[in-house]
């Protein structure tokens, strides 16, 4: 998987609120990670995590560097353990979930997502609780690349976004947003284009039950190949509920 800068500084954040203080080897490992070259990050974090094999936080940001290296099965071997020492760790469940998607593991992915969801309405994890949203997946279809964030909002509230597919261009900044929306005036789920200070948004169909991601991406994926076209109207008068473009 080829990390957007976005994506990386997403999981990042994520990270680096574990932050082993006072390792030098992890502060060296942290440093190459941030600056993208992960071949090297992840042969410092291996020798930390000799040392410190069950040490979650460790193998999160490992898995980083080792999918970012292109090794998706040794991340995804890091992140299956450190799930297992800290189970109710949420961050650790975001990455797995990317991993299975990369990996193919589509349904395994979806279960997890599903259960990640699950969590956030028991709002039994503060730190959960006070998320909107997590990295998805990452998709490159027609040249473009979209960084897709899954999002959390009490259901069949006015303009809860399920999914945002953030395009973004060579620089990784982010470009459009395509989103599934629920609205309020036809009571479906819309597929969308959001045009920012254009007043008017495209619309690319709906359904009435809430999509999965995987129809979702399908859904896009043909409207990127041309072959499902935009209707175009007003945006509604809810604020869009999505994520906002650089933030």
């Amino acid at each position: 998987m080829n990390l957007s800068k976005r994506a990386l500084l997403w999981l990042l954040g994520a990270a680096t609120v574990w932050a082993a203080a006072g390792d030098p080897l992890v502060q060296q490992a942290d440093l190459k990670l941030k600056s993208r070259d992960f071949n090297g990050a992840l042969a410092l974090y291996r020798k930390a995590l000799a040392r410190r094999p069950d040490d979650a936080p460790l193998l999160l940001r490992a898995s980083i560097a080792a999918q970012g290296a292109g090794d998706a099965k040794a991340a995804a071997t890091m992140l299956a353990h450190g799930h297992k020492v800290a189970p109710d760790d949420w961050r650790l469940e975001e990455r797995l979930i990317l991993v299975y998607q990369d990996t193919g593991q589509g349904p395994a992915a979806e279960a997890l997502a599903t259960d990640l969801v699950q969590r956030w309405n028991r709002k039994s994890d503060p730190a959960l609780s006070a998320t909107q949203h997590f990295l998805r997946d990452q998709v490159a279809d027609q040249g473009e690349q979209y960084d897709v964030y899954q999002l959390f909002s009490p259901q069949l509230e006015p303009g809860h976004h399920l999914f945002d597919f953030v395009q973004v261009d060579e620089k990784h900044e982010p470009l459009k947003i395509y989103y599934v929306e629920w609205s309020p005036f036809n009571n479906r789920y819309e597929f969308a284009l959001l045009a920012p200070g254009q007043g008017n948004n495209a619309y690319y169909g709906n359904c009435q039950k809430p999509p999965s991601y995987t129809q979702a991406l399908g859904i896009f994926s043909q409207v990127w190949a041309g072959r499902i076209k935009a209707t175009i109207r007003p945006v509604t008068p809810h604020m869009p509920g999505g994520i906002v473009p650089g933030k």
